[in-house]
């Protein structure tokens, strides 16, 4: 999906934008972060089979961290240099990439490792009387 998105750019935004500079804007943007969306996939995956089974507080804790403590930060600094516009749209693969990182080492060191009654969520009940 994202080969054909590269393939057909021009092509897709133009669907969504008519001026040609505008164009030039989106077309540039797209390039510099369409490829990071697979790792965010795999970032949502994890996250996802995690909170699933109940683990929500440390995989939601990563992916709020990787927004506000590096893509919010780092955008804004980015921004300020030479590349401007397009360090905003930097930031996003490097949270991504910060964000994945934590996600997978939350997932092998400490998610993993847990005994599966608390993955499951195991909980003994006891028979109501009649």
């Amino acid at each position: 999906l994202i080969v054909g998105c590269y393939a057909f750019a021009e092509q897709i935004l133009a669907l969504f934008v008519t001026r040609p500079s505008t164009l030039a804007i989106a077309h540039s943007l797209l390039a510099i972060t369409i490829w990071s969306y697979v790792i965010f996939g795999n970032a949502s995956v994890l996250s996802g089979l995690m909170r699933s089974s109940g683990s929500v507080l440390y995989p939601t804790s990563i992916s709020v961290a990787a927004i506000w403590l590096v893509e919010v930060p780092i955008a804004w600094f980015l921004s300020r240099t030479s590349l401007g516009l397009s360090g905003i749209w930097y930031a996003y693969p490097i949270a991504f990439i910060v964000g994945l990182s934590g996600m997978c080492t939350y997932y092998f060191f400490v998610w993993k490792r847990k005994p599966i009654s608390e993955l499951v969520g195991h909980r003994t009940t006891t028979a109501r009387p009649s």
